[in-house]
């Protein structure tokens, strides 16, 4: 019996080595949803940038002042979640439909569903937390 999940012990025992950030495998799959959004949501807690992912989707939490940016894959689909009530100057770059210093409301899907259009691609943002998720689709 314990306070927390293995999932947040694991994340608490590798933050003690201090690392510079952090690949998380096996926090997104699974048959439990409430054990992959609680996963999902711990990223809000942390400092150090870590990437929760699995063989379909990989995430990160975005801060005010840090700059996000990845090599993109084919077909990939890209989608920008508010973690915090208000998420303030969404910055993309190298992607379909881009955001200019655009304000997106916790629950509002107005950043679902957006797509690369180049080989690499980035976010940033000035105030509030925003979940960048990548989704992988299978081959048919």
């Amino acid at each position: 019996e314990k306070d927390v999940t293995d999932g947040q012990l694991a994340i608490e025992r590798a933050l003690q080595i201090q690392p510079a950030s952090m690949w998380l495998l096996g926090f997104l799959g699974g048959p439990r949803l409430d054990q992959a959004m609680a996963n999902v949501l711990f990223l809000a807690h942390l400092q150090t940038q870590a990437v929760l992912i699995d063989e379909l989707n990989e995430c990160v939490m975005v801060r005010p002042g840090t700059h996000y940016s990845w090599s993109t894959e084919p077909d990939e689909i890209v989608s920008l979640l508010p973690a915090s009530a208000q998420v303030e100057g969404v910055q993309t770059a190298g992607l379909r439909w881009p955001l200019d210093h655009a304000h997106l409301l916790l629950g509002d899907t107005r950043g679902v569903s957006n797509e690369p259009k180049g080989a690499t691609a980035s976010v940033s943002i000035t105030g509030g937390l925003l979940l960048v998720t990548r989704h992988f689709p299978s081959d048919p």
